[in-house]
């Protein structure tokens, strides 16, 4: 019995933690603009997102304008599993940024988990996601498309 338990603890132990819902976030360049993707890395779904800017940085005419941190404040959306969210911070890739300019956000979600994360803009200039594959797949599909259109002429 007492063998049973141990086992049974630990079928539940790993339950608990294969649906755990977990994040991250990170900044990515995007068509002139740094995009914080926020990305569910769990199996199951992460609902009630909720994110607080807690660092922006203190340079006057810091590019991170005042509304976007506002609407970044009150947003609230839940992401399946697997899946991801791209919020457009209107900060230009181009941006002159330093090692102490960063991005300070805490989320939380379902309830009671909570993830706090640094990103540095310096860092998020040159990091790419697959927004970038995606052009390329519709890209491509489009040359095939147009193609096609001309075989279909002769």
């Amino acid at each position: 019995l007492k063998q049973n338990r141990k086992q049974l603890d630990e079928m539940k132990r790993q339950w608990k933690e294969d649906h755990k819902p977990e994040i991250i976030a990170y900044l990515v360049g995007h068509e002139g603009f740094l995009h914080l993707c926020v990305k569910n890395i769990s199996a199951v779904p992460v609902k009630n997102i909720c994110i607080e800017v807690t660092h922006v940085s203190d340079k006057e005419n810091f590019p991170l304008h005042p509304s976007i941190i506002e609407k970044i404040n009150a947003a609230t959306f839940s992401i399946e599993p697997s899946g991801c969210r791209y919020i457009n911070t209107y900060v230009h890739i181009q941006t002159i940024t330093t090692k102490e300019d960063y991005l300070g956000l805490k989320f939380t979600f379902n309830e009671n988990n909570e993830y706090c994360v640094n990103l540095p803009f310096q860092v998020a200039s040159f990091v790419t996601s697959d927004l970038d594959d995606r052009q390329f797949q519709n890209d491509i599909h489009q040359i095939s498309r147009e193609l096609q259109k001309l075989a279909n002429k002769k």
